[in-house]
């Protein structure tokens, strides 16, 4: 469980299994990962997923899920 109390995040398995079939460069993955973590936990970033169009929209309650500008 990470800091905090929240739940880990995690992915799909078959997803895992496409990303790690396309994987060019593992190294250069695994230290973005790293970064993102790191803005997340000691300067309180929000990282959205790119591919995930309805995020934003959850996590800004005021444009709610049909609305797409303030």
């Amino acid at each position: 469980m990470p800091a905090g109390g929240g739940v880990a995040p995690h992915g799909h398995p078959l997803l895992d299994l496409v990303q790690r079939d396309a994987l060019a460069d593992e190294p250069a993955r695994l230290a973005t990962r790293a970064r993102l973590r790191t803005l997340v936990h000691e300067h309180g970033v929000t990282v959205l997923s790119a591919h995930d169009p309805w995020e934003p929209a959850r996590r800004t309650p005021a444009l709610g899920p049909n609305r797409t500008e303030p």
